[in-house]
């Protein structure tokens, strides 16, 4: 499953979907997990009264068999069946069975991009070529013309008098206007990502006050893209399980809190995080402690509210019982 987390997590952003299939060994009640694709779905079946109650996935099959049939682990006969499918989605409309990439966005954004940057290079070629425009007095124009029918070889040596003068052609690019244009596509290809600029290296002239308040908001998304995942692993494992105490393999689980059962550890998406909590219950602790100087004597009930504001200030809320 270490392996497998980076891969599931890019097909979940990249196709808006996700679908698992749990095999379950009928011996030891052991479930393994495999990958199908978003494009392999075909259809997906719901109950009549819910359609957010899924219940069948019809995958399609090559050689033109009939498409495969996985039923949902909500399904009646799920227990009895040999695999069952999981589905989780992003970007899922209400009343859509399907969610929708990450990229959908930014998609026409990046084509058009990648088609202004191959004109660029294109013109960059051609501003290689270049002319040789040569003025000779009028009756020397057609000698002229026959002695230069060929141009000179790079590195030659042309003599001529002064009644003749050269310059050369070349394209005018004007690649200061192009800039402003690729620039305003990188906006459109930001905009869709969520993400700021600086975090792909273009700084610009964001100073640092500037990059962490653009950066909060895409923060903000990842971290509740992070806590989708972590249910994500949670419901796998409590399917997986129950898939066991169907086979008789384990015990019945006296909860159905995913929470509770399964603990996920994920890193922190920002630092700054940390920093605002402490000083929030630095100030919580200290408004505390001038509260409990002002009463007379000590009050075991202001203890344990003040130790109960300090740690929930600080992210991490604790039960603590109440002397009275």
């Amino acid at each position: 499953m270490d392996v497998r987390l980076p891969a599931m997590a890019d097909e979940l952003w990249r196709s808006g979907d996700l679908f698992i299939l749990l095999f379950r060994n009928p011996a030891d009640g052991m479930s393994y997990l495999r990958l199908v694709t978003k494009d392999c779905i075909q259809q997906v079946e719901t109950a009549e009264n819910d359609w957010e109650q899924e219940q069948i996935y019809l995958e399609q099959t090559t050689g033109g068999l009939a498409p495969q049939r996985w039923l949902s682990a909500d399904h009646p006969a799920a227990p009895e069946a040999q695999a069952v499918m999981l589905h989780y989605a992003v970007n899922r409309p209400v009343g859509a069975l399907l969610g929708e990439s990450d990229l959908s966005t930014m998609i026409p954004w990046l084509l058009r991009y990648s088609r202004m940057l191959e004109d660029r290079v294109r013109l960059h070629w051609a501003a290689r070529a270049f002319l040789y425009l040569v003025t000779v007095p009028s009756p020397k124009v057609e000698a002229k013309a026959a002695q230069y029918a060929t141009p000179p070889e790079t590195g030659s040596i042309v003599v001529k008098d002064e009644s003749e003068t050269w310059e050369t052609v070349t394209p005018a690019l004007r690649g200061a206007d192009s800039a402003h244009d690729l620039k305003a596509v990188r906006g459109m290809i930001d905009a869709g990502s969520g993400f700021p600029p600086h975090w792909r290296g273009e700084g610009g002239d964001v100073n640092r006050a500037t990059a962490e308040a653009m950066q909060a908001p895409a923060e903000r998304h990842l971290a509740r893209r992070q806590q989708y995942f972590a249910f994500i692993l949670q419901d796998i494992l409590y399917q997986a399980y129950q898939r066991a105490v169907q086979a008789g393999q384990q015990p019945a689980l006296g909860s159905d809190d995913y929470a509770s059962l399964f603990t996920v550890e994920m890193t922190e998406i920002s630092r700054t995080d940390n920093l605002t909590l402490a000083s929030a219950a630095r100030e919580m602790a200290q408004a505390m402690r001038i509260l409990a100087e002002m009463l007379p004597g000590g009050s075991p009930a202001l203890g344990s509210l003040a130790t109960r504001l300090v740690l929930k200030f600080a992210g991490e809320p604790e039960k603590i019982n109440d002397p009275e």
